[in-house]
């Protein structure tokens, strides 16, 4: 199966972190990674059928998982204090991109 290339899919996969919501009210992270671990992660996403996002997810889980107690509390309570901010704009910069489509539509009627 050959991962699709644009918008990430929704449904099942985006509800199972975040009941409710969807895939483009998420925060958009980018990074940079040694070839061999690209290469790795998107041909587990190609074997599992999910999408990029779905098994960094779970790999992010799984490794927390392994932490010690102290450790895990510790990564949880700094997590915490930012996720809020990063909500926020991340639902800010939604609004905006829909106001931005709204206005270009208004312009061209």
């Amino acid at each position: 199966m050959k991962p699709k290339v644009g918008r990430p899919r929704t449904g099942d996969a985006a509800r199972r972190y975040r009941p409710g919501d969807t895939v483009s009210r998420f925060v958009k992270l980018t990074g940079r990674y040694p070839a061999p671990v690209a290469a790795r992660v998107r041909a587990l996403a190609d074997a599992r059928g999910e999408p990029l996002w779905s098994v960094l997810c779970l790999a992010v889980e799984t490794y927390l998982a392994e932490l010690p107690r102290d450790e895990r509390r510790d990564v949880d309570r700094v997590a915490k204090r930012t996720v809020r901010a990063l909500e926020r704009d991340a639902a800010e910069g939604y609004e905006r991109n829909l106001l931005t489509k709204a206005r270009a539509r208004h312009a061209k009627g």
